[in-house]
């Protein structure tokens, strides 16, 4: 193996293993071993491929979608998408709309899996796209079941507006998270977008542990807040039964 590879995985591993996910120059100099410049060269080409960003207000470096895409051949075989996706398919057809699932990259969602509804007009992401921690329904489950420690780092560095429901105060947030644990699902009513509601449930594997999220995505205009209870209860639902087949007695 060259040797400009071995630290270009090197670098990879060295963003993947970090408390932090977001990491600087610098700092994964000295976690490799190697000189900054060289560092530096190796996060370039590997932001150019898509595969680390920088993050703009801090200049340090994260994972990117594209390390998804390149695992997609694996993740598509994972246990846990190949268990929910009967789970998603019933989702899609009962609710009438997207059904989705997520993962957790220690930052923000990503989705994993969906099922398109029947409905002329549906909501459409891409496996392997990022949802924010605080605009998204699937982005909320997972901040409000993580630990106190990770849920103040992800707080203290802003919450971006999306849009003009965006909630973008800690307070006002925190008081968010604190019913979706009491509900068991979170909504997100045109929170990151203008023109889509979310609503997500946690997914719990063998040891209780939050493995995923499951969610349905509709436009707002199919969702008047009477849907979102209905849709909230029925994605609910289905999450405690995916969490049962996978052998969670939570």
């Amino acid at each position: 193996m060259s040797s400009t590879l071995q630290q270009g995985i090197r670098v990879l591993r060295a963003l993947a293993s970090a408390d932090d996910p977001l990491l600087g120059v610098n700092e994964v100099a000295r976690r490799i071993g190697t000189h900054k410049s060289t560092v530096s060269r190796l996060v370039a080409t590997l932001e150019h491929e898509g595969l680390v960003e920088k993050e703009p207000l801090s200049g340090r470096y994260r994972l990117a979608a594209g390390v998804v895409a390149l695992a997609w051949p694996l993740l598509a075989n994972s246990d846990i998408r190949n268990s929910a996706r009967p789970y998603l398919e019933e989702l899609a057809k009962t609710a009438r709309e997207t059904a989705g699932l997520a993962v957790w990259n220690q930052e923000e969602a990503v989705n994993l899996d969906q099922v398109l509804g029947p409905g002329a007009v549906m909501h459409m992401a891409t496996v392997g796209a990022r949802m924010a921690a605080h605009s998204t329904a699937s982005g909320k489950v997972f901040l409000a079941f993580a630990s106190d420690a990770e849920r103040e780092r992800i707080l203290s560095r802003g919450l971006p507006r999306k849009t003009a429901r965006t909630i973008v105060e800690p307070g006002p947030l925190l008081a968010e998270l604190a019913k979706v644990r009491e509900c068991g699902y979170a909504v997100n009513d045109g929170e990151d977008t203008d023109d889509a509601v979310g609503i997500a449930a946690p997914v719990y594997g063998l040891h209780n542990s939050l493995d995923a999220v499951v969610s349905v995505t509709a436009p707002r205009f199919r969702a008047p807040a009477e849907r979102i209870v209905e849709l909230g209860q029925l994605v609910a639902r289905t999450a405690a039964e995916l969490s049962e087949r996978l052998g969670s007695t939570a």
